[in-house]
């Protein structure tokens, strides 16, 4: 199950304007991944050469994953592939160069085979679609307009 209010308490979503809070929420239960403003550029390691946005994403996870999860509050981490390259869907395919840098790595089983998450860029006036995946860009449109 998704909780976008208790995996996004990091990010401080009470501090954007109020109807870009609840875009976002709206979204992230439907499992969409969305830029949202940074502004006090926070989590630089995670937002590449723009600091200005951030990208978030709350992920189904088994119960006992979640309930570890929920445990600590969230995961902020990076995907678990460098950019432009395939998602790995075993812990051996990800980069050596990413797990080098992890203080932990769970390890937790193959990833179920699926469509990738929908990209919404929601930092600019009019929300960005910057990927399509498994929320269709019109169902995602009309679920924030």
């Amino acid at each position: 199950a998704r909780s976008p209010q208790t995996v996004m308490g990091p990010f401080e979503l009470a501090t954007l304007e109020p109807a870009l809070a609840e875009r976002a929420r709206v979204l992230l239960a439907r499992g969409a991944t969305v830029l949202i403003p940074n502004p006090q550029h926070r989590y630089a390691h995670l937002c590449g050469e723009d600091r200005g946005r951030i990208g978030v994403r709350v992920s189904a996870f088994p119960p006992l994953l979640a309930a570890a999860i929920g445990e600590v509050g969230a995961i902020l981490a990076t995907s678990a592939n460098l950019h432009g390259d395939p998602d790995p869907g075993t812990l051996a395919e990800v980069p050596a160069e990413l797990t080098a840098e992890c203080a932990v790595v769970v390890e937790g089983g193959p990833a179920e085979a699926g469509c990738a998450s929908t990209v919404l860029d929601l930092c600019a006036p009019r929300p960005v679609i910057l990927r399509e995946g498994a929320l269709a860009t019109a169902d995602a449109l009309a679920l924030i307009a």
